[in-house]
């Protein structure tokens, strides 16, 4: 087969043309996709195997075993930059399929670089459609994320319908709980609690994470956002008055015990 003779090419640059030829030559074969990437392994160059990789993505992507085998390679790249272009290429051919699934997350969980991790995982939950087993996925790749800002960043694109989810909502908590900075937590949980359609299981695992912030002002901001749209349940409002006593600051604590009783009798 002309994509194994390829690999026996010493140049990575005349090898990935020769494949990108191939692949252009036989669009949509699974044989030679698969082929192709396992040509593409040899290529030293991380460059020149992403471009070779976008190709295929391009031309049999829509073929699951292809897929998976351009995920595998993905995984090997070097470069960080290298890796997620291509793994942010794939988020176009995304399927829900568990070994899809788990190639996808290998590889972006191999990417060390914060930006470049985040970048991956922001173009995925951009994706329509996504199951509660992918964003639970997403949201444990990101807590091994160091940075707080760029894991915040992930965090708060997470729409709230997500958070139905059995499997997501403990995971993406934890992940909440690992961002050391009262700062980005707070603007995750704020972007969060704006937004209605939040299961109820979620919003009191949203304030009990709130009462983990220290600045006053900031628990006590997140705190009344959450009062101001949902505790007409009885269970939200219980736990914001639990809650409330952990607030040291006069005016911050009277700021909560307002938004309370706002709530409490309907007026905002």
């Amino acid at each position: 087969m002309a994509a194994k003779s390829a690999g026996r090419i010493g140049s990575d640059e005349e090898k990935a043309r020769a494949l990108v030829d191939i692949a252009e030559h036989d669009k949509g074969s699974r044989e030679v996709g698969r082929a192709i990437v396992s040509s593409a392994n040899s290529i030293g160059s991380d460059e020149e195997r992403h471009h070779i990789l976008s190709v295929v993505l391009s031309d049999a992507g829509g073929d699951r075993e292809v897929f998976t085998e351009v995920l595998r390679s993905a995984a090997s790249i070097g470069s960080d930059e290298e890796k997620a272009s291509v793994l942010i290429d794939a988020v176009g051919h995304y399927l829900e399929a568990d070994t899809v699934r788990k190639e996808f997350f290998n590889a972006a969980g191999r990417i060390g670089s914060d930006e470049e991790r985040s970048k991956v995982l922001l173009a995925m939950l951009k994706r329509p459609g996504l199951g509660d087993a992918t964003m639970t996925e997403a949201a444990r790749c990101a807590e091994s994320i160091g940075s707080d800002e760029e894991k915040a960043r992930v965090l708060a694109a997470f729409p709230a319908p997500s958070l139905q989810g059995i499997q997501l909502t403990p995971v993406f908590f934890k992940t909440l709980d690992s961002i050391g900075s009262d700062e980005e937590r707070a603007r995750v949980l704020s972007a969060l609690l704006k937004q209605r359609g939040l299961a109820n299981a979620a919003v009191l695992r949203a304030i009990v994470s709130a009462g983990k912030i220290s600045s006053d002002e900031l628990k006590a901001k997140v705190l009344s956002e959450a009062a101001g749209t949902y505790a007409g349940d009885p269970q939200v409002r219980a736990a914001l008055a639990k809650v409330l006593d952990s607030i040291q600051s006069d005016s911050e604590y009277r700021r909560l015990a307002s938004a309370l009783a706002q709530a409490g009798t309907g007026k905002h």
